[in-house]
């Protein structure tokens, strides 16, 4: 059962579960009937008159990935002494090999989520992934916590 009203017509639901939220991508899994059960029981082939949908909420695992910083080389044939390599892009904590993409994520989550260091560690253990406290990332992360404007002490 809907609850209407003049400025959101049938938007709220009295009854059931809530509906899942409209901004969440949606990937539409058709389930038709087999060609042998599209016929009726006097012979009639049956016509499709709409369809019912049901929605559940599925969590897909982060994608981790790998970014190759591939830099070019060059030399000079002709005295074949000067060797020159393109730099690498500033890195926001040098020393690490943790992408801006995999320290916002840390730091969001150590620092918004109250989710530890250690047990971050052991989330992307199971992805195959190895992230060594013991490497400085947790001192590290310390360092790019949260901006705040009051002075510390």
């Amino acid at each position: 059962m809907w609850r209407c009203n003049k400025n959101f017509p049938c938007l709220e639901r009295l009854h059931g579960r809530k509906a899942i939220a409209a901004h969440l991508p949606r990937l539409a899994i058709v389930h038709d009937l087999p060609e042998i059960d599209r016929h009726c029981a006097c012979g009639s082939p049956l016509i499709e008159i709409g369809s019912e949908v049901s929605e559940q909420l599925d969590y897909v695992p982060p994608k981790i990935r790998v970014l190759q910083h591939v830099r070019k080389k060059y030399a000079c044939p002709g005295c074949e002494q000067c060797v020159k390599t393109a730099p690498l892009p500033a890195q926001i904590l040098p020393r690490t090999n943790a992408a801006p993409g995999l320290l916002a994520h840390l730091v969001t989550s150590k620092y918004v989520d109250a989710l530890p260091l250690y047990r971050q560690e052991a989330i992307f253990a199971r992805y195959g992934v190895s992230l060594p406290r013991a490497g400085g990332l947790d001192h590290r992360t310390r360092r790019a916590g949260p901006a705040t404007d009051q002075p510390d002490g």
